[in-house]
Parts: structure tokens; sequence; C-alpha cells
């Protein structure tokens, strides 16, 4: 497993989750952010990479944008 780093003020390692098609890399809290802007975008079908991004509650000054929540990679591709 990975080594624990830093987000802002906090320290946290990622969450991996493994379900019968994907392993699931948390990077933040889902209750971080604003449910209605969850997106899942593809970021590379050949190599079976989703993530999952949407906006935070409370972005820190400068990063208003959307943000990867986790990712996805399809097991029948690794």
């Amino acid at each position: 497993m990975s080594e624990p780093r830093e987000i802002g003020m906090e320290v946290s390692k990622p969450e991996v989750d493994v379900t019968n098609d994907y392993i699931r890399i948390r990077q933040k809290d889902p209750s971080l952010f604003k449910k209605e802007t969850f997106r899942t975008i593809t970021i590379s079908a050949k190599k079976g990479i989703k993530a999952v991004i949407g906006r935070l509650k409370d972005p820190p000054a400068g990063k208003e944008g959307m943000v990867a929540q986790s990712y996805l990679f399809d097991k029948s591709c690794i």
C-alpha cells in the first residue's frame, strides 16, 4: 500500500475498493463534494481507466473547478 500523502492540511491514504469489474482508488471522500456535480469521465478507453470527478463543497482558493474523487481501473484490461 502507498504511503500517506498530504492533502491540504490533512494527511490521508488513498482507499482501494475491488469489485467484480473494477479496482477503485478513492482520492477524496465523496461527502466533500456537491453530489449533483459527480461525473464519470474516460481517461483511456484502451487501458480501461476512468475517473469520477466533481466540484468540492468548500474548494481552496483558485481550485473551484472539477476535482478527481476516485479513479477506476477496468480489471479486464489489466
